[in-house]
């Protein structure tokens, strides 16, 4: 069997393309899913990876620790953490092996009394 040069040029560019992607992951990233009880979901973290999420507002500082599932994502909840959206608050994750995301709710928010 002969192979033309042409094909080659063909499996060799099909070949490059997911290579090219390979590299690009998205970002880890934290948002809360809801404030009460305070829940939190991280995505594209490393699979099994233990990740550290502290929540931090005014009188709160509180932190949990997850392990992230074969998908990338966690949930981390908070019972007991009351959070004043007025104030605003900051979310944080850490994990064992680099990953990091962080979020914050910026003040002032709308339909809030002035400071």
């Amino acid at each position: 069997m002969r192979v033309r040069p042409a094909s080659i040029g063909v499996i060799a560019a099909a070949l490059a393309v997911p290579a090219a992607f390979a590299g690009t992951s998205a970002r880890p990233s934290i948002r809360p899913l809801s404030t009460l009880p305070l829940q939190v979901r991280g995505v594209h973290f490393k699979p099994h990876e233990r990740v550290r999420v502290r929540v931090r507002s005014q009188g709160v500082n509180a932190m949990r620790q997850v392990v992230v599932r074969v998908g990338g994502t966690f949930t981390a909840t908070f019972a007991g953490v009351t959070i004043d959206r007025c104030l605003g608050f900051s979310l944080s994750a850490v994990g064992s092996f680099g990953d990091r995301a962080a979020w914050a709710l910026k003040l002032p928010q709308p339909g809030c009394p002035p400071s």
